[in-house]
């Protein structure tokens, strides 16, 4: 009886272990964007009017962040979503949902929560710049050459250290992630922004153990016809 008993002990532990590491690696663009395209009712704790007072009830501000950040991904995967269901050019609309989560995100708990509330300020960040320029062939045979710059928390020292010590890591999954995009997704002005949530996400979520890419930008990203 103990035996049996401790075999199920194990599989919940082990199952526990499994879904907690799957959450990591939700894709917030991804479910928004297939929420619209199946007819899913929009998320409302990912909306714009309830974030404020969804963030009160996050003690923990790395979770509070990471909150926003699933957010913004839900929010322009929804309407990318909606506009590719209804065949509209999302190109502008894009843009502006875009320019307003993230003007909301750059304050993050105003203007609905008060000063009084919360004293945070825009995040001034540190960049990691050493990756160097990583060139390999898109999906469909064009060449790509990219430097991504990474960036964290300012001064954040254990965070420099980690990305430091994975810096192998984070070229194979550049690598990776870049081969796995077409010349098209790449060398679209419009599409950079996903390109980033998605990069950032994805290092998060696949290389970093115990930190956090907070921002990417793109010293360098050049498409080259085959």
């Amino acid at each position: 009886m103990k035996k049996i008993f401790l075999v199920v002990l194990t599989l919940l532990l082990c199952s526990t272990f499994i879904l907690s590491a799957q959450s990591r690696q939700i894709d917030y663009y991804s479910v928004g964007y297939n929420d619209a395209c199946n007819n899913k009712k929009f998320d409302s704790k990912y909306s714009i009017e309830k974030l404020a007072d969804s963030l009160k009830k996050i003690s923990d501000e790395d979770e509070k962040i990471q909150f926003i950040e699933n957010a913004q991904a839900y929010n322009l995967g929804f309407t990318a979503g909606i506009c590719d269901k209804q065949k509209i050019d999302y190109t502008d609309v894009y843009g502006l949902i875009y320019d307003y989560i993230k003007n909301y995100v750059s304050t993050p708990y105003s203007p609905m929560v008060s000063a009084e509330e919360y004293q945070g300020k825009s995040d001034v960040y540190s960049w990691y710049k050493s990756l160097g320029v990583i060139q390999v062939m898109t999906s469909d045979g064009a060449t790509v050459r990219a430097n991504v710059y990474l960036g964290y928390k300012k001064d954040d020292k254990a965070t420099s250290t980690e990305i430091t010590q994975r810096s192998v890591e984070l070229k194979d999954f550049l690598r990776r992630y870049l081969r796995g995009k077409t010349k098209a997704e790449l060398s679209n002005p419009n599409n950079q922004e996903k390109l980033k949530m998605e990069i950032r996400n994805g290092i998060n979520d696949k290389v970093l153990s115990s930190s956090k890419v907070r921002d990417i930008q793109f010293e360098q990203l050049d498409v080259i016809e085959p």
